[in-house]
């Protein structure tokens, strides 16, 4: 999709734009972590938070998740590296956008060992969103993470070279000539608007919200991003992704993280508060 768009803005604008214009895929993943640090900036001025643990959480949650992403990657990869190549070094490649949200999660957490980490991870909710939302700008221009066929009006073509026209090419469905993929579901931008609903939401919340169970916030945007993962999961067209048991990887991890936040809203309820006890 990208060299498509270079070479059109290219002919309409001249020469350089279109590389301007249209950033790679790290490109949108450095903007979408400049746009979280800012936003989470911007709302921790409104809450009582330590600064230096704050931006200490974050530096140690960007750490893990670069690590979570990679190993994740590596993990889903690894019988299919070892099929095709046998070749160690193929691990390092591609980046899980679980991975990195669980490993950025974890060692956030290691970092505010002590501290009341629920008000650190609210302020950080809509900032997940918006990361997923430019982040997958970029999977699109990337043309990774692509759909399944479709017929629909908003399906897209990927040019030669693209994950998705070597996909298709592989499966023997196009021709010796062709010039882009079959159409397909442009899967990376339904997840875009996923990532810029959560950020309403989760933002939404966060500004009106007076309750004080810390971590809510967190826990709406982590259970938006699973149902929303699980949809999209099934337009993905990209056989990298593993498949167990008839569900994606992601699928199976958007159950998990289900289940932990229903574990998480439940367990308050099944307490039983000492005081209320009748005295003897």
């Amino acid at each position: 999709m990208r060299p498509y768009l270079v070479a059109y803005l290219d002919q309409r604008l001249g020469e350089g734009w279109g590389e301007l214009l249209a950033p790679s895929y790290m490109v949108m993943l450095s903007i979408a972590f400049l746009l979280g640090i800012g936003s989470i900036a911007l709302l921790a001025r409104q809450r009582p938070l330590q600064r230096r643990e704050l931006f200490g959480a974050l530096l140690w949650g960007w750490l893990g998740a670069m690590l979570g992403a990679r190993a994740l990657s590596a993990l889903v990869m690894a019988a299919q590296v070892l099929t095709y190549t046998g070749e160690a070094e193929q691990f390092s490649r591609g980046m899980a956008a679980y991975g990195g949200f669980i490993g950025g999660a974890f060692f956030a957490a290691v970092r505010l060992r002590g501290k009341e980490k629920g008000a650190y991870f609210d302020v950080c909710a809509p900032a997940l969103g918006l990361g997923t939302a430019f982040t997958r700008v970029g999977c699109y221009l990337a043309g990774c993470d692509f759909g399944r066929l479709s017929g629909e009006a908003l399906a897209v073509r990927y040019p030669p070279a693209s994950p998705a026209f070597m996909a298709h090419q592989e499966q023997g469905w196009l021709g010796p000539y062709a010039n882009s993929s079959l159409a397909v579901h442009p899967t990376p931008l339904y997840e875009c608007a996923l990532g810029l609903l959560i950020f309403v939401i989760s933002l939404a919340i966060l500004l009106t919200y007076k309750g004080k169970r810390n971590g809510l916030v967190f826990a709406v945007a982590a259970a938006l991003y699973a149902i929303g993962r699980i949809v999209v999961e099934a337009f993905r067209g990209d056989l990298d992704r593993g498949v167990f048991l008839g569900m994606s990887t992601s699928q199976l991890v958007s159950a998990l993280v289900l289940l932990l936040v229903v574990a998480w809203v439940v367990r308050p309820m099944l307490q039983t508060d000492p005081s209320a006890a009748p005295a003897p």
